[in-house]
């Protein structure tokens, strides 16, 4: 089970894998219109053909590395929750063997105590 924070980082990263193209924009009054009309036009000379299956490649690329750490993420957060069911058990049982020896611990000093007070009475007065 993933915590808030790790949800909030993979939804993060699943707006965020896709590359896109940006439009050109120009502040520039007057023109800025024609400025950008002549970028688009360069761009599709030059570099469209070029560029966008670079695009492709790496939005595929990140899709997958997206959909390794989430399923890595979920992987890791089930592990965990193993681990402190284990580490649950493994403390009641310590508890349950520390109750135990010290149960036997308490019968072992009654018995001692027994034989001492046995033994002191059987041995011969001087």
């Amino acid at each position: 089970m993933a915590t808030e924070s790790e949800i909030t980082d993979n939804h993060n990263l699943t707006e965020k894998w896709q590359v896109e193209e940006r439009p050109f924009t120009s502040n520039t009054p007057v023109i800025g219109s024609l400025i950008v009309r002549f970028r688009q036009f360069w761009n599709n000379l030059s570099t469209t053909w070029y560029v966008r299956p670079l695009i492709q490649q790496q939005n595929q690329i990140n899709q997958e590395l997206v959909q390794r750490v989430a399923q890595t993420t979920e992987e890791l957060s089930n592990r965990l929750i193993s681990a402190d069911h284990d580490q649950t058990d493994m403390a009641r049982q310590l508890a349950e063997l520390t109750y135990t020896v010290n149960n036997m611990n308490q019968r072992l000093a009654k018995i001692e105590g027994a034989l001492d007070t046995h033994s002191s009475s059987q041995e011969p007065e001087a």
